[in-house]
């Protein structure tokens, strides 16, 4: 497993591309997988959400505004998904979980997030043998 599944906060990714003779879909484990990710909040909702790290010269949003944030962050997550192949399921606003499902793996993660570029050392170290 720890050559097919890597797991990072917002994203989850499975046999990568650097993996050789990865499984047909439907097979191990690229097949339908139902993923949930925690702790996934609007970009910059943690520091609005805290009133003592505020600095002088930051806004302070009301509950109201920061409920609104995390509404509008389930709309993009939902789009995300649209976009990207895979279906939203549910947005716990209140928890911060994000559920969506897959019918095969690739690579699944946050709207805005890129794929990080691989030296050639973990490339190596991905392929299977």
């Amino acid at each position: 497993l720890f050559r097919s599944v890597f797991l990072d906060h917002g994203k989850v990714e499975v046999y990568p591309d650097t993996i050789r003779d990865k499984p047909e879909q439907g097979e191990l484990l690229n097949k339908y997988a139902k993923i949930k990710l925690n702790a996934i909040w609007p970009p910059k909702y943690q520091q609005y959400k805290n009133e003592e790290e505020q600095d002088e010269n930051q806004q302070i949003l009301s509950d109201e505004e920061l409920d609104s944030m995390k509404k509008n962050y389930g709309t993009k997550l939902a789009q995300h998904c649209k976009n990207n192949d895979c279906k939203f399921l549910a947005y716990e606003t209140n928890k911060g979980e994000w559920t969506f499902s897959v019918e095969h793996f690739t690579i699944y993660g946050l709207p805005g997030s890129q794929q990080p570029k691989q030296t050639k050392k973990q490339v190596k170290q991905q392929q299977i043998p």
